[in-house]
């Protein structure tokens, strides 16, 4: 019986900065406890854009409008590999310490699968 963990990570942030900062935050740590030979994938999807429109003025004056938009960034980290359960223990304490430091302005999400083979 093998089993095959996998870590996926998706980062949010609304600037491509601080999604970058995070991303080389983790590989830091990951280097820094000698947690290496685990595959690293990167997947960056497209920007979204909400725009609307609002009226400045409430009455009759239809031209005085103002356009915002919202911007969405999503990157995602998924990390396989791992062969022992130092690993997984390590790369869990690593997981804390950057939910506990997480930056403003940024959602995080992780996911954990654990799969056996027979």
């Amino acid at each position: 019986m093998q089993f095959k963990n996998k870590f996926q990570i998706s980062i949010n942030s609304s600037t491509y900065p601080n999604i970058e900062y995070l991303s080389t935050y983790l590989l830091f740590m990951l280097t820094q406890n000698k947690i290496y030979n685990l595959k690293l994938c990167y997947i960056s999807f497209p920007k979204k854009i909400k725009k609307f429109t609002i009226l400045k003025s409430p009455h009759i004056f239809k031209t005085a409008r103002t356009q915002l938009e919202i911007q969405n960034l999503k990157k995602m980290i998924i990390i396989t590999n791992f062969k022992e359960i130092k690993q997984l223990q390590a790369v869990n304490e690593i997981f804390h310490n950057i939910i506990k430091n997480l930056p403003a302005m940024i959602k995080l999400q992780l996911k954990y699968f654990k799969m056996i083979l027979i």
